[in-house]
């Protein structure tokens, strides 16, 4: 099995560096990073970073992927894949070098904002930190979810939601749930009408709390018989289901 590294979407830039997440510096734990954000005014712009966790060997020099969101409520207005200089894991031992990528004509407004960036020195990048900095704009009322798909690269293997496209040999695997997947009311709160921690424009089941079993707990939805067998979990010597 490859190593696996954790991708997120976080609504507030503060703390994070090329090779540091928020207040954790080492990780994605509970409070590194902001997943919802209310009441951005209509025509203000949010930026937010797309952040890994800890990037194992052989290392990363080119991210690819997919920023999705709501495009009657919000635009892809820039993207910045070195903010602020030395400011992207990509290139925080490669000196004053911009790495080289294409993205999407901006603005953009057709739901899905595709943009690559690949490490011109070649430099393989381990371990956590900022590897994009995206910015969307308010252009009508509604909350719209941010997220993310296809592709980081850097090992050898193509996995989970978000999976690596080509090899160096050993190879590692990218992934993300829906907890690290952000929010942005334009306007309006952003909700969480069953008060389960998932909120409703990430929420599968809006009006039934996911009861955190440990099974499909992304999805926002309860799931009182997992392995369908037509005995409710809380009865079941073996809830789980089982391929044997």
């Amino acid at each position: 099995m490859p190593d696996i590294a954790i991708v997120a979407v976080d609504l507030d830039p503060t703390g994070n560096t090329a090779t540091s997440i928020g207040a954790g510096g080492a990780g994605i734990d509970a409070g590194d990073i902001q997943s919802t954000l209310d009441n951005v005014a209509i025509g203000s712009t949010v930026t937010f970073d797309i952040v890994v966790d800890a990037v194992p060997s052989p290392g990363l020099f080119a991210v690819g992927l997919e920023v999705n969101y709501d495009p009657t409520v919000v635009e892809v207005s820039a993207v910045d894949r070195d903010p602020g200089g030395l400011g992207s894991l990509l290139q925080y031992s490669s000196g004053a070098t911009v790495p080289f990528g294409i993205n999407d004509s901006i603005p953009d407004t057709d739901g899905s904002f595709r943009v690559d960036a690949v490490d011109v020195t070649a430099t393989f990048e381990t371990g956590p930190g900022k590897v994009l900095e995206v910015t969307v704009k308010c252009v009508a009322t509604g909350t719209t979810p941010i997220t993310l798909t296809d592709a980081f690269t850097g090992g050898g293997v193509n996995a989970g939601i978000l999976g690596v496209d080509v090899g160096t040999g050993d190879g590692f695997a990218f992934t993300i749930g829906t907890e690290l997947e952000a929010a942005v009311g334009c306007g309006v709160p952003v909700t969480d009408g069953d008060s389960d921690g998932v909120v409703d424009v990430l929420d599968s089941c809006p009006n039934d709390p996911e009861d955190f079993d440990g099974f499909e707990d992304a999805d926002g939805c309860p799931d009182p018989d997992n392995d369908g067998d037509g005995v409710l979990d809380i009865t079941d010597n073996c809830p789980i289901p089982n391929p044997d």
